[in-house]
């Protein structure tokens, strides 16, 4: 598991975070996909003030059915079909 993002979200009325850029916040998940590795992203833990953090499950090449179950347990751990942040 790494992090989707390099940074929790930010509301959609502010600026993102200084030093964050659209490379900066896609790096963990460019090098998962230009090494056709196989990943899923799902709801993390929320960050303490209640903004959603995605994680990323990644396994070798062809492990799909790996990610996808892994992801599946994880929501029966800890459903996150009701969990909404509020509207910016």
């Amino acid at each position: 598991m790494i992090p989707t993002g390099s940074a929790p979200a930010w509301k959609a009325e502010d600026e993102a975070p200084p030093g964050l850029t659209p490379a900066t916040q896609g790096m963990f998940c460019g090098w998962v996909n230009a090494a056709g590795l196989a990943s899923i992203s799902v709801p993390g833990r929320p960050h303490p003030d209640g903004r959603p953090i995605g994680v990323q499950i990644v396994a070798p090449f062809g492990g799909d059915a790996l990610v996808l179950e892994l992801a599946r347990r994880l929501e029966q751990a800890s459903p996150w079909v009701d969990r909404w942040p509020a509207m910016a």
